[in-house]
């Protein structure tokens, strides 16, 4: 077995590479850059390799200098390829920032998404990873994904090169606001540049930036662009622009927002409530997602909001709500039901938890809850079933059981009615209405035989 710094004759690393060449083998691979002494004419033919493993293994094998790094990337046109590196950790910070430097989309987004990658490289991303990005129903929602959990700095660094109104909405929320007059003004020259201004979301997009923009500058460059459109007949299609016009430069809504970090309840409740009925969806999905993840927000608010929480936030209302296991059962079967969040509330690497979340109570006592309440496709279609397949024997409604549990139906029919025809025939003429568990149907046709 190879092992890292060992010595190996030349002849042996030539069979190996041999070897690893012939069968495509990557373990083999992997284990030559272990080498100390690895020949110069194998690290050469590995480098030109395009598993990403191997090249991440053959980027920091040790001595490698930056010369090198650069020689062999700097060059390569396999974009998927780079981008799968950037994906990974470990490279050196170099090597992240000449893939930044190469001002491609994808590749970008891979470092900027990447959480081990190092700043410095994602400053450089910034300016291209949203690149030619045109006002859609998804783009706010995109960039703002890519960017909220990165430092303002990165984000910064988008206003230059965004070259759509809904790519600076997605950012306005996060940019330094010593940058808000750099934005607004970015954002005017993309008004005069034609975007369709009568367009649900770049009108959408322009009201996000002018509630967001904190500079009189700013608001008064977004205006006389507003103004200017509007003297041509340029905002005929849009009312909700023009009203920008007149619009007061303090945003009860922006205001409202920034109350959502308040420690007061009250003051949350009221923030959000304002926020739904004057403000817009990204407003009130934003809105939500910093009201579940304020301790301050009482549950109360919790719970009238809860079903229109984004999926990527719903877990943490669960745990918000982790005192009422009843509201639970009834939030993830009414309203969430979703078989990998079942899994993830339920489940640990060794079955059923022995207590939900950090409460006392059971896993077990939460999921018969649920099923007492409904079954769905979700809850059993999953890991779920296999782990806890009595409790869905005893109360899963029927015909679910059926189709996930076939094996699981078939032993305890042959347990309890075989060689007991008239209990059968009961429980086959039964079957086709029953809505309640597969035990309760067994126990009803022996009753009635």
């Amino acid at each position: 077995m190879l092992t890292r710094d060992m010595e190996i004759e030349n002849e042996i690393q030539t069979l190996a590479a041999t070897f690893a060449e012939k069968n495509n083998n990557t373990n083999v691979y992997l284990a030559l850059l272990n080498i100390r002494n690895l020949l110069p004419e194998i690290d050469v033919s590995i480098s030109k390799r395009s598993e990403a493993d191997i090249l991440v293994n053959w980027a920091n094998r040790k001595g490698r200098t930056t010369e090198e790094l650069l020689a062999r990337f700097e060059n390569e046109k396999r974009v998927t390829l780079l981008s799968q590196l950037a994906e990974r950790d470990g490279l050196p910070e170099e090597l992240y920032k000449a893939f930044a430097r190469m001002g491609k989309t994808t590749l970008s987004q891979a470092i900027i998404s990447n959480s081990k990658a190092p700043h410095s490289a994602k400053v450089i991303a910034a300016k291209t990873a949203v690149a030619g990005l045109k006002s859609n129903s998804t783009t706010q929602g995109k960039v703002n994904a890519l960017f909220k959990d990165q430092h303002e700095e990165v984000a910064n660094n988008v206003i230059s090169s965004a070259t759509s109104l809904a790519t600076l909405a997605g950012v306005v929320a996060l940019v330094n606001k010593d940058k808000h007059e750099e934005l607004a003004k970015r954002a005017a020259l993309l008004m005069k540049s034609g975007e369709h201004l009568g367009d649900y979301y770049t009108t959408l997009a322009i009201k996000q930036i002018f509630s967001f923009v904190r500079t009189v500058d700013g608001k008064t460059a977004m205006r006389e662009t507003l103004k200017d459109l509007d003297s041509r007949n340029g905002l005929r299609y849009s009312n909700e622009l023009k009203n920008l016009i007149s619009a007061p430069d303090i945003d009860p809504v922006q205001i409202a927002l920034e109350e959502i970090s308040s420690e007061d309840a009250s003051i949350i409740a009221a923030a959000l409530a304002l926020i739904e009925s004057k403000g817009n969806r990204m407003q009130f999905r934003d809105a939500l997602e910093r009201a579940v993840l304020n301790l301050s927000t009482d549950t109360a608010t919790i719970k009238k909001y809860a079903d229109k929480v984004d999926y990527a936030r719903r877990k943490d209302v669960i745990v918000r709500l982790q005192d009422d296991m009843d509201v639970i059962a009834n939030l993830l079967v009414n309203t969430y039901d979703d078989c990998n969040l079942y899994e993830s509330i339920l489940l640990d690497s060794k079955g059923l938890r022995d207590k939900v979340l950090s409460t006392d109570y059971s896993a077990k006592d939460l999921l018969i809850s649920i099923l007492k309440k409904r079954t769905t496709f979700n809850v059993v279609r999953g890991k779920l079933a296999r782990y806890a397949q009595d409790i869905f024997l005893e109360y899963g409604t029927i015909n679910y059981v059926l189709e996930s549990l076939p094996t699981a139906v078939a032993n305890s029919l042959i347990n309890e009615l075989a060689n007991k025809p008239k209990e059968w025939a009961i429980f086959e003429s039964l079957l086709p209405e029953w809505q309640g568990s597969l035990n309760d149907l067994i126990a009803c046709s022996k009753n009635i035989g």
